[in-house]
């Protein structure tokens, strides 16, 4: 990312803007036990996180989205806490190690 503040400042205001939107309707397909939603959001966040190397967060995702697939809810709120827990703290991780305000 060197020498690319412009675009390190994009991708942290797209991942702020829209992991809320993604998350809930991850939470909306768990409630409604919606596998195929579960799987799309999980792999959505997942690849949103693979941007900026969350790398135990993109595990947890991609658990999620397995389980979707597989059409099991099997510990899969419990993996929607951990991910709900931790997530906006990535932004905020983010935004410290690039020295980047994404309200620019």
């Amino acid at each position: 990312f060197e020498g690319d503040e412009e675009m390190i400042a994009d991708l942290i205001d797209i991942y702020v803007e829209s992991y809320p939107d993604i998350m809930e309707r991850l939470k909306r397909g768990i409630a409604e036990k919606d596998f195929k939603e579960i799987e799309l959001q999980a792999h959505t966040i997942k690849g949103v996180l693979l941007n900026f190397f969350a790398v135990e967060l993109v595990e947890v995702a991609a658990k999620i989205e397995v389980l979707g697939h597989k059409e099991s809810d099997a510990d899969i709120s419990t993996l929607y806490e951990v991910l709900e827990l931790k997530i906006s703290k990535v932004a905020n991780e983010v935004k410290k190690i690039f020295g980047v305000d994404s309200s620019e």
